[in-house]
């Protein structure tokens, strides 16, 4: 499965990209299942910046094994946004049930 966000722009404003927060369900592992792929599934995330053309090398999150249903899914220090903003990308492939709820990007000016 993969996921992509619409552009997420200030044009022509670039703004700095502190933290990115992606609300999974999670704790959704399945605990007597295939190591790694259904126990401790996970995502990967990676963002473009020139509206979808090019992504950043994807890194991996946990979605957390079966009942951690604290983990968190981020991304500190991304950068600054290009001038056509920032597109997200996030794939799943391991075979476990999983929810995007939500996303939110914090998001600083910086001046000219």
């Amino acid at each position: 499965m993969k996921l992509r966000s619409g552009q997420n722009a200030a044009f022509p404003n670039r703004l700095a990209i502190p933290r990115a927060d992606f609300n999974f369900v999670v704790g959704q592992g399945i605990g007597n299942g295939e190591e790694p792929i259904e126990t401790q599934p996970r995502c990967w995330i990676s963002y473009s910046k020139d509206g979808g053309n090019l992504f950043s090398t994807p890194v991996w999150r946990e979605l957390g094994r079966q009942g951690a249903y604290r983990n968190r899914v981020t991304l500190n220090r991304c950068g600054m946004t290009g001038p056509m903003g920032v597109v997200w990308e996030i794939s799943i492939s391991d075979p476990v049930y999983f929810t995007l709820l939500s996303a939110t990007m914090e998001v600083e000016a910086r001046p000219r």
